[in-house]
């Protein structure tokens, strides 16, 4: 496929396996007007095609028959089958029977035919589902199967790399699948006055046709600037696997996932033990004799904790120099939970002092000690929260069920455009403000509901105010049965610029989703609401995390901390997601002028239907019904 045979000489010295595949692609055939999908075949039955096509796979195997790295050969991609591929694959078949062949568009055979595919060895298919795999290896079947594409690395994705693997692992004849594809293609276009790089895609010069930016999909940048999806792929083929048999005790099972090579000869397992995010046992294991695809048992000599949020993590170490690492390199990692009770905690706000409360047509307002808050009757949420002089919203808060598009929601956001996720509003139709044993509630019933459409959700909020100034929220929705997957469900903050500084335990430190976290793991960090952002070449939802615990964004003068009944997603942003939908390119991006916050109850996950299938049921936001109860605890800067 790569024009220059220098790819192939570094697969050969790395030790990367390779498909070397014919240069054959003819989509053009189902644009043509009335076409059907067999028609991309047409050139595969055409005579004035035949030896075109079979010089191609002729010139792909004769100019790489001594490269080692060559396990396939493929007549090509996506051109239908027909009696020229046929010929060329019994000539591939008469020239090298040493290697296996491969035609994954055999599947699109032309009406009336030689589709003869006893030459072709695998069985493969492009983004087959994980339960079309699982239906396929609960057949009786006489070839191995491969994913020639899966797991489409557009934007933000892919999100379904584990799932994928967990079946590699699990059917012997699953050969495995190529990720779409290494590189971003778009065309640099210098910088913008303050410096940021300009990638343009199609229909950005006037072409026609054009796919957008449907070439911008691969797992770096176009400068090669490793991605997210990279990372995720990167831990996903760790060379290593762990899993935990008597974590109380100590005892795990190594995994060797290499074809070839003992862990002893070329991998180091450190470990490290956290309670509350922070490290307080190490150790290396020894060295570790488990041949190629075997398992060992081996015993961890740690002291469990007394109490805590308490995780070890094993971490696997490239043992010494070599051409595609330098020694003491990360090759991947496992974490597991230990089994002491307690969780992760921050101090609690002290509880003293007195409430007062007034209320008008539009308007509940919550004096304490040392702070005021103020709730809109109209919009159902807190439009003011004033803590020791400290004003902690630029704009009121929001429910929230839209974000930005990924890639890979391509499909999926024209249901939600379509249902009105992004355009809703809020329609308050009862509050109730009380004095309870914990402070004042504001209860009140409210629909979102999209201008001339049904409602979306109905949501029984109740905000209960402190004497400390904490805002205990209870949220519970009830979706309307017809309509999508949700894109998420919580409130959005619009905190001043100046609460940057940004402390979480949860999945990080890479962004992560429900489908897409296996790059992180669970800890405390540190970070900055700019460096947050991961800069697509096309904006879209980015910079999540999943699985938090406690969220705690800082400015100068205050403080907000978030914790939750259950474990939640958040991102804290310079950008809206409006912005993030609306833009084009990452540099025409305008900043909000406020730090954006999101609080979620949980968020779809990411899949990759960009080009494969639907995201898998599992990761999907169909709950009907839903509770959702967080905290927001103002706090004072020392």
């Amino acid at each position: 496929y790569p024009n220059s045979p220098l790819f192939l000489k570094m697969c050969d010295e790395l030790g990367l396996y390779a498909v070397a595949e014919a240069d054959m692609e003819s989509h053009g055939g189902i644009d043509l007007y009335k076409a059907e999908q067999y028609e991309i075949g047409k050139l595969a039955v055409h005579p004035l095609f035949a030896d075109a096509i079979l010089r191609r796979v002729q010139r792909s195997v004769i100019r790489d028959k001594n490269r080692p790295c060559v396990l396939f050969w493929s007549l090509g991609n996506e051109s239908g089958y027909g009696d020229n591929f046929v010929r060329a694959a019994q000539w591939v078949k008469q020239y090298d029977a040493s290697r296996l062949l491969h035609y994954e568009s055999s599947i699109y055979p032309y009406p009336n035919a030689n589709n003869d595919i006893s030459a072709l060895d695998v069985m493969s298919r492009m983004y087959a589902s994980t339960g079309e795999i699982r239906e396929y290896f609960e057949q009786p079947r006489k070839k191995p199967f491969i994913q020639c594409e899966f797991c489409h690395a557009m934007g933000n994705g892919p999100g379904d790399l584990e799932d994928y693997f967990e079946q590699i692992y699990q059917y012997d004849g699953f050969v495995g699948g190529l990720v779409w594809e290494w590189c971003d293609h778009a065309v640099y276009a210098g910088k913008t006055p303050e410096g940021k790089k300009k990638f343009l895609y199609g229909g950005d010069f006037g072409d026609f046709p054009n796919e957008g930016n449907f070439c911008v999909d691969g797992l770096v940048s176009p400068d090669r600037v490793p991605g997210n999806g990279l990372r995720e792929y990167k831990n996903v083929i760790r060379p290593v696997r762990m899993r935990a048999s008597d974590p109380k005790e100590g005892t795990y099972v190594i995994r060797n996932c290499l074809d070839f090579t003992n862990l002893r000869d070329d991998v180091e397992i450190r470990w490290e033990l956290t309670r509350n995010g922070e490290v307080v046992q190490t150790g290396a294991l020894p060295e570790q004799d488990v041949p190629p695809h075997e398992e060992k048992r081996v015993d961890v000599a740690y002291c469990l904790p007394q109490d805590g949020r308490c995780l070890i993590r094993f971490l696997y170490l490239q043992k010494q120099d070599a051409p595609y690492a330098k020694a003491l390199s990360e090759l991947g990692f496992d974490q597991f939970e230990l089994p002491v009770r307690g969780s992760f905690s921050a101090k609690a706000a002290p509880e003293e002092g007195g409430l007062e409360v007034s209320e008008d047509e539009t308007t509940v307002r919550i004096d304490g000690e040392g702070f005021q808050y103020e709730f809109s009757k109209p919009e159902g949420v807190f439009t003011r929260l004033n803590f020791q002089a400290a004003e902690l919203l630029e704009k009121p808060m929001e429910y929230n069920i839209w974000r930005a598009p990924t890639d890979n929601d391509r499909n999926i956001r024209l249901e939600w455009e379509k249902a009105g996720f992004d355009r809703t509003c809020v329609k308050v139709y009862r509050t109730e403000v009380r004095r309870t044993e914990r402070g004042i509630s504001v209860r009140c019933e409210l629909s979102l509901t999209p201008v001339y459409l049904q409602p979306v959700l109905h949501v029984r909020a109740e905000y209960t105010v402190t004497p400390g100034g904490r805002l205990e929220v209870s949220l519970e929705g009830k979706k309307d049965d017809s309509m999508p997957s949700l894109p998420r469900f919580g409130v959005r903050l619009f905190l001043p610029e100046r609460f940057d500084r940004l402390r979480y335990f949860g999945f990080g430190p890479q962004e992560s989703y429900t489908d897409k976290h296996r790059a992180s793991y669970l800890g405390l960090f540190e970070s900055d609401v700019a460096t947050q952002h991961v800069d697509y070449i096309k904006p879209q939802e980015n910079g999540s995390h999943f699985g938090c615990e406690y969220l705690e964004l800082a400015g100068p003068e205050a403080a907000v901390a978030v914790t939750a009944d259950a474990p939640f997603s958040f991102n804290a942003s310079p950008y809206t997601q409006e912005e993030l939908t609306k833009k084009k390119h990452n540099f025409e991006l305008e900043k909000a002028g406020c730090t954006v916050l999101c609080v979620d109850y949980k968020q779809n996950g990411i899949g990759s239907n960009s080009c494969g299938p639907e995201l898998l049921k599992q990761y999907r936001f169909d709950e009907t019904s839903f509770a959702f109860r967080f905290t927001v605890t103002p706090q004072n800067r020392p």
